[in-house]
């Protein structure tokens, strides 16, 4: 059975042609390609073809992309539509729409927002550093929900909100350390003999899981992960957050004016 085809499907394949055609392009002045969108807008389409390189792009970089791709699009023509093609700078808040657009991304901190709120902050608009990806998820430390604000006066309402903003560190943190002992199964009330334990017995011999003198250069147990994360989640105002890509309806890069 054939595969139907649909609007997005021929755009993207608009899109892959184009890009197939600009890369060897841009790479004859040190550009590389951002991104290809084949967009319409009212009776209008739009072939953008986003560029980048080390230091960004001016429109001398523009311009000259464009003139070449103009040419090469002519006389390939891949598009049967009438189009208008644009030549730009991904800009400062870029999208982050393919896997090498995340993991240029990976230290930077990134705006996010779902198709409905987050089961553990309950957020559609999330922001917080990118740290890891996969084909599934999206690991963030990220902010911490602002606490709607109070109806109190004064010194009453300063302290009202310190209040909120600590209970959300401390249940960020109790989050934090509940994830790692699911993941690990060390808890503060773990059974002697398994790793991890609080309360090794005092003539446990050296070479025991429970001996209470191990090495300085011991590992760092689970615990000192859960006391550095929720120290992080304290000091920070951000917590460990782990976000679905099925759920999310766009990423961009963040930036502050």
């Amino acid at each position: 059975m054939k595969k139907k085809k649909t609007a997005k499907n021929v755009y993207q394949q608009y899109e892959e042609h184009t890009e197939a055609i600009a890369a060897p392009i841009a790479g004859q002045f040190g550009i590389r390609i951002y991104d290809v969108e084949y967009v319409r807008e009212g009776d209008e389409y739009f072939l953008n073809v986003y560029i980048d390189k080390d230091g960004g792009v001016n429109i001398n970089d523009c311009e000259n992309v464009s003139r070449l791709l103009s040419d090469a699009l002519d006389k390939d023509d891949p598009i049967p539509d009438a189009y208008t093609l644009i030549v730009s700078s991904p800009g400062l808040g870029r999208a982050l729409t393919k896997d090498r657009h995340l993991q240029q991304s990976i230290g930077q901190d990134v705006e996010i927002h779902l198709y409905k709120p987050h089961a553990e902050n309950g957020q559609k608009d999330i922001r917080g550093e990118l740290l890891e990806f996969d084909d599934s998820r999206l690991v963030l430390a990220a902010d911490l929900p602002v606490p709607a604000k109070g109806k109190g006066k004064g010194k009453k309402k300063g302290s009202a909100k310190n209040s909120v903003k600590k209970a959300s560190a401390e249940e960020a943190a109790a989050e934090i350390t509940a994830e790692i002992e699911e993941t690990t199964g060390v808890t503060d009330n773990a059974p002697a003999g398994k790793a991890g334990i609080q309360d090794a017995p005092e003539n446990a011999p050296a070479d025991t899981a429970g001996n209470r003198d191990a090495s300085e250069n011991a590992p760092a147990g689970a615990d000192d992960i859960v006391a550095a994360q929720i120290q992080y989640a304290a000091q920070s105002g951000r917590q460990r957050l782990t976000v679905e890509r099925k759920e999310i309806a766009s990423i961009r890069l963040a930036f502050d004016f």
